[in-house]
């Protein structure tokens, strides 16, 4: 298996397997949740080498990839190289990540979407993906298991976690800007403010050339791929999963 080690490829035929999203590939669930091979692989690599700074800011996107490759040895010591304070970005499930990033005072930002936009097309036929996600069987995470892994975690140690919805963001970025901005510990001057620096960086939010993570961007645009049966399908799975836990999306249809 290409670009998997024999340990790895010894420890995936042990685990529950299903068929993936792609026809090619197949997912295995490792800590609870459907992975990849490579991306197996890539967490394991994350937790035995990757050591957190406390000045760290962990960006969930996909950190766990720039190591994915055994064969960019060179690269991935200037990955580690970083100056300081270093930004990085994973897609990692909390529970899997290293024991140094939940230790350490380093920093981590969560931006989740709701999950009737998230859910995406694929090769299988939307029925067939549809349930696969319904079930949690969906690439790199089941959507909610994830989102609750980073959301509880950040009510026990609100000072290293920002949970911030897309929804919330699309509606208005000005006021989330300058959160994240001191959350990061570098936050605005009064002169900033008055200059209109933080509104030319929150022109930067224009998810309309980003449509690999957001597609058009719109809230609510599950409309144009899923119909109202799906919806309301996905949306009681939601609200029994966040039911008791204070997070709650909004969804325009």
């Amino acid at each position: 298996m290409e670009g998997v080690t024999k340990e790895v490829q010894e420890l995936l035929s042990t685990l529950p397997k299903e068929r993936g999203w792609r026809t090619t590939q197949c997912l295995y669930n490792y800590g609870g949740l459907w992975n990849q091979a490579k991306q197996i692989q890539a967490i394991i690599s994350l937790q035995s080498h990757f050591k957190a700074c406390d000045s760290d800011v962990i960006w969930l996107k996909a950190l766990m990839f720039a190591m994915a490759n055994p064969i960019m040895h060179v690269e991935t010591q200037k990955f580690f190289d970083i100056p300081h304070p270093r930004l990085f970005g994973t897609h990692t499930h909390y529970p899997l990540l290293p024991e140094s990033i939940k230790s350490s005072k380093c920093k981590i930002i969560y931006l989740c979407r709701n999950s009737l936009d998230n859910f995406n097309l694929t090769e299988l036929t939307i029925e067939e993906a549809f349930d696969m996600y319904c079930k949690g069987v969906f690439y790199i995470w089941a959507f909610w298991d994830h989102i609750l892994g980073y959301w509880k975690a950040g009510l026990e140690s609100p000072d290293k976690f920002l949970f911030l919805r897309y929804e919330d963001m699309k509606a208005g970025a000005l006021p989330y800007v300058k959160r994240l901005a001191e959350f990061m510990g570098c936050p605005f001057s009064d002169v900033e403010d008055r200059d209109g620096i933080i509104e030319e960086i929150t022109k930067l939010v224009d998810t309309s050339q980003s449509s690999y993570h957001f597609r058009k961007g719109e809230v609510g645009g599950w409309g144009s791929h899923i119909t109202l049966a799906m919806a309301d399908r996905l949306t009681n799975i939601m609200e029994t999963k966040l039911s008791g836990t204070g997070l709650s999306f909004k969804s325009d249809s």
